[in-house]
């Protein structure tokens, strides 16, 4: 689908690589920034529409199309852009659109802008914990922030701690926390772990939301943070003694 009649060259170049039929959205701007959908031109109903457009700036003129589209008996709308802008509030509204799926490139790195306003954005203020600990005795660490975003992790992803001595090895330790208890807005949480299977000695302190299916660190705290090549985000050091 073209968004408008100076795209239908590249529309027509896209679906001759598909094999697929077009069609042509005609609209007209009554005002700078803001547009109106006057006609669809071609049969979308009952098919599966691509858009492929070179910006996306507020969302207003695409979400016009796409709900112009759905109007006239598209099953789903499938928008492409080079250039995502995505100013104001327009990811918020892109997710609560008929888009089937958005697809930007990363011409403009928006990424933290969007999973604050569509998702989470887990953030950590402060942090505590002993820096020497007997041997056996549960490790402790108080931990306060902020999820940032808009919305919960919605899958039982579990916190876990790791201990990393001076040649690299990891010892990891279980908690009793996944991420789902943290809701949008401030935090604070206890996170016990125990240590009695770990060597006296000093480590570096790290921890990592883990992906229940590769077992390894995969979800990231927005701070910047020293990263370790497992994926552990490094607090501090500590010192287990006997």
């Amino acid at each position: 689908v073209a968004p408008d009649v100076g795209g239908v060259e590249r529309t027509r170049a896209l679906s001759r690589r598909i094999n697929s039929t077009i069609a042509i959205i005609d609209k007209r701007r009554p005002a700078p920034g803001k547009s109106e959908v006057m006609n669809i031109l071609g049969n979308v109903k009952n098919k599966t529409c691509i858009i492929v457009d070179d910006i996306i700036d507020s969302g207003g003129t695409i979400i016009n199309a796409v709900n112009a589209l759905i109007k006239s008996g598209a099953n789903e709308v499938y928008v492409f852009i080079t250039h995502g802008v995505l100013s104001g509030d327009a990811a918020k509204k892109i997710k609560n659109s008929k888009i089937k799926k958005l697809v930007v490139t990363d011409t403009i790195d928006n990424s933290k802008k969007i999973i604050q306003q569509i998702g989470y954005d887990f953030y950590i203020h402060t942090y505590e914990h002993t820096q020497k600990l007997k041997q056996g005795e549960p490790l402790q660490l108080f931990l306060s922030g902020a999820n940032q975003g808009i919305a919960p992790f919605y899958y039982k992803w579990p916190v876990q701690l790791a201990l990393i001595n001076a040649r690299g090895e990891i010892a990891t330790t279980q908690t009793d926390l996944d991420i789902r208890r943290w809701v949008p807005g401030e935090f604070k949480t206890l996170i016990t772990a125990p240590s009695k299977n770990l060597s006296p000695g000093l480590y570096r302190l790290g921890i990592g939301v883990i992906d229940p299916w590769s077992k390894q660190p995969r979800l990231q705290f927005s701070n910047k943070m020293e990263l370790h090549k497992d994926g552990w985000q490094i607090l501090s050091h500590l010192e287990i003694t006997k």
